[in-house]
């Protein structure tokens, strides 16, 4: 029994979640221009099947394999100031996020997000900064 590589997989998956968009993507655009559904349906989610073969590894395997690469090249001081850093972030964003998220509508909604991840970038640096 052949084995099947980790990007292979995720070749096939990101190619059938892509033919399912690309169906509905099909079905949509049917209902728009009032044609045949069934047309349309096949020949996107064959579009679908293309496109997920092709770009799912771009956008999964290959960046977490360099996020790998460079995790194993970094000393172990540097990744534990940087843990820290990201722990010390996010406990700041989530001390934050409550009464961040009871300002008015649009604000509300967008600053908690915004504050975690600014207070981690930052909480991140400094430590860094600090172990070097």
């Amino acid at each position: 029994m052949a084995s099947f590589s980790i990007e292979f997989s995720f070749r096939i998956v990101g190619a059938l979640i892509a033919a399912v968009g690309g169906g509905f993507l099909g079905y949509y655009l049917a209902d728009v221009f009032h044609d045949d559904p069934l047309v349309y349906i096949v020949i996107f989610s064959l579009l679908g099947i293309l496109v997920g073969l092709i770009i799912t590894p771009i956008i999964t395997v290959r960046p977490l394999q360099a996020v790998r690469r460079s995790l194993t090249a970094m000393s172990p001081g540097r990744l534990a100031a940087i843990v820290v850093g990201l722990f010390f972030g996010l406990i700041m964003a989530a001390l934050l996020a409550l009464p961040l998220a009871l300002l008015p509508s649009p604000f509300g909604q967008i600053t908690p997000i915004v504050m975690a991840i600014v207070l981690s970038y930052l909480s991140v640096t400094v430590m860094v900064a600090r172990q070097g």
